[in-house]
């Protein structure tokens, strides 16, 4: 539609969606696909599974390199972040394929703890750098922006000292899990560019769970898939995976239209 910016969306397999079946197409199956029916405009899906937050920022950081800057204001971005304990490698023994790695080329994606990976500490750095630094490119290039968060409630998580963590600059953390950390996790709340930053269940998974922005004081849902405990209608939304299944898709992006709406007027 004339005079409204073009969206592009960031993130990881939330994003880029997922194939249940060999007969649904890939593209049917994702929210940006819906998202773009609901606002009337062209959307760009650069999701990709296994994206670990620094692979996201990369993403970003790359489409904002090769596009022209005099085309920049043509876009607003919706940044998807993901889970903070993946990590990016990259693989020297094998050849790069643009169809399967997206904008890292020659990458292994890894999850803390099952395969060697850098310290927790690094981890978390990582995604907080991501966060911050992207919010600093976005200013600089003035692009327009939302951020949300896929599935990983972390800022929750601290605040339920089950990291026994010293709020003041610097403060280590205790993870009773994972060992030593030296790093608190920014919190978005108060960030006027995250969407909902005030409440706690703000993620897409919070919507596809209908959870979305509720008040009451439960376990994060991602903890509630990986311990099988959400009753059969809290999973009408997701495929056997745990991904937003199309009722999913159509779900988020009715959620979120109105939050980007107010992004895309030129």
């Amino acid at each position: 539609m004339s005079g409204l910016r073009r969206l592009v969306v960031f993130g990881d397999s939330y994003v880029q969606g997922y194939r249940s079946k060999p007969t649904i197409q890939i593209n049917e199956l994702n929210f940006p696909y819906y998202l773009s029916k609901e606002l009337g405009v062209e959307v760009i899906n650069k999701g990709h599974h296994g994206h670990s937050n620094l692979a996201i920022a990369h993403d970003v950081m790359a489409f904002i390199r090769e596009t022209p800057k005099e085309e920049l204001p043509n876009y607003a971005f919706l940044i998807c972040f993901s889970d903070w304990q993946r990590d990016t490698k990259r693989d020297k023994d094998r050849e790069p394929n643009p169809d399967t790695d997206g904008a890292l080329e020659g990458i292994v994606w890894s999850r803390w703890p099952h395969i060697e990976a850098p310290d927790p500490t690094i981890l978390r750095v990582s995604t907080e750098m991501a966060y911050l630094g992207l919010k600093q490119l976005c200013y600089k290039y003035d692009i327009p922006y939302r951020m949300i968060n896929s599935f990983d409630h972390q800022p929750f998580i601290d605040t339920l000292e089950i990291y026994d963590a010293v709020h003041h600059g610097g403060g280590r953390i205790i993870d009773k899990r994972i060992g030593s950390c030296q790093w608190r996790i920014e919190s978005p709340r108060g960030d006027s560019h995250w969407i909902e930053s005030e409440s706690i269940y703000n993620t897409i998974m919070d919507i596809i769970v209908e959870n979305w922005l509720s008040e009451e004081d439960k376990m994060p849902p991602l903890q509630y898939v990986r311990y099988h405990r959400l009753k059969e209608e809290n999973r009408r939304y997701l495929t056997g995976c745990s991904h937003p299944n199309v009722a999913g898709s159509k779900l988020i992006a009715k959620t979120l239209a109105p939050y980007i709406q107010t992004i895309l007027k030129d």
